[in-house]
């Protein structure tokens, strides 16, 4: 699910941009279905060595609070291991689709920089229901 709103919300912004870019909604369309298969698996596959390999914290008492500032560390940690991966091949992208060097500088660009901005809403938002909607962590009290 986390990975599938993330796409809407990059699939819109990457529309809006790509088609202007494309100079048409052809293109456009065209270089947003390639970019937002790519990107899914690409996202899919980094949260999931995330959850895999180096979990969130589990919630431990029913009063804990979220740590957003905890969070928000985790979720740059993970956007660096995503983000130059499709960000390089957005911009390989629309190169080979519109053969300009600075169109694709520009507007590759101004996706990655719109598509943080979503990263980042979708991971802590996504983060906080988690945490909200988890029950604690319950620890065995052990005999001395």
């Amino acid at each position: 699910m986390r990975a599938t709103t993330f796409k809407v919300g990059t699939t819109i912004t990457n529309f809006g941009i790509l088609t202007y870019a494309a100079g048409g909604l052809v293109g456009g369309a065209a270089l947003t279905a390639f970019v937002t298969a790519s990107s899914w698996l690409l996202y899919t596959a980094n949260d999931y060595v995330w959850d895999r390999y180096s979990p969130a914290p589990a919630k431990q008492t029913a009063d804990q609070s979220f740590d957003a500032n905890a969070d928000v560390w985790r979720t740059t940690k993970k956007f660096l291991t995503y983000k130059p991966i499709i960000g390089s091949l957005k911009i390989l992208s629309i190169y080979a689709y519109t053969g300009s060097r600075s169109v694709a500088l520009v507007y590759g660009t101004a996706t990655i920089l719109t598509n943080t901005v979503v990263f980042y809403v979708n991971n802590l938002a996504w983060d906080y229901y988690d945490w909200h909607a988890s029950r604690p962590l319950v620890v065995a009290a052990t005999k001395p």
